[in-house]
């Protein structure tokens, strides 16, 4: 069952994590509370427990990540991605752009600014001026 809604549950309801997910932005909150609650769903069919139990200790008892964490890992994977695609391409040429525009910031923006921090190497000292990765 684990197996079941990891591999068939789970890439659908975190389709396009990075385009809705972020620190911030409106509506998090009431989406990752639906999203809670299709993980309590799937943990109590797993475990096969009662209603009672807490979101929390079906996650650790069915070794499921919670949501937030899940979505947090799936959002940096993809920012990582855009920063390792060659010079040519033309994403990689638009994101320097995206995060210097100053009126709206895009969600791809927001993101990318969100997860510099986690990006860097353990132990590395912040560049001066801009970053030559983003």
């Amino acid at each position: 069952m684990r197996q079941l809604f990891r591999s068939c549950v789970l890439p659908i309801i975190d389709y396009a994590a990075s385009a809705w997910y972020g620190l911030g932005k409106p509506g998090v909150v009431r989406l990752t509370h639906a999203l809670e609650k299709v993980q309590r769903l799937g943990a109590r069919l797993i475990l096969r427990a009662w209603k009672a139990v807490s979101l929390p200790i079906l996650e650790v008892e069915a070794f499921l990540e919670p949501t937030k964490e899940r979505l947090d890992r799936k959002v940096i994977a993809h920012i990582a991605k855009l920063i390792l695609l060659p010079n040519n391409n033309p994403v990689r040429k638009a994101l320097p752009h995206a995060l210097d525009v100053c009126r709206y910031i895009s969600p791809l923006s927001a993101v990318c600014i969100v997860a510099k921090e986690r990006l860097k190497p353990r132990g590395s000292r912040p560049p001066i001026g801009n970053l030559p990765w983003v």
